[in-house]
């Protein structure tokens, strides 16, 4: 989600800086806005009240299943030769 938001953000970064323009805050219809309005639209639209995020968290993550979570061990893999000794073959 990071790198995706910071996708559009460095295109409109570029449009603005290619036709030497300052960025404009727009609400969703593309009425130009003020600061205070955008920060009023984000609280009124986009923000999760205290109760209704306790209520969807239950304080565990979901359950990962196939592939994924069998590879996924939490570390990186080793990058150089093993530090331990090989064990004896059996004869």
């Amino acid at each position: 989600a990071i790198c995706t938001i910071a996708a559009v953000l460095i295109t409109r970064i570029a449009a603005c800086w290619r036709n030497g323009q300052l960025y404009e805050l727009r609400d969703t219809d593309g009425r130009p806005i003020t600061e205070a309005e955008g920060r009023k639209i984000c609280v009124d639209r986009y923000k999760i009240d205290a109760a209704t995020r306790v209520a969807r968290h239950n304080g565990t993550q979901p359950k990962r299943t196939g592939r994924r979570s069998e590879e996924s061990t939490g570390a990186a893999p080793a990058t150089g030769p093993p530090t331990t000794e090989p064990s004896e073959k059996a004869a």
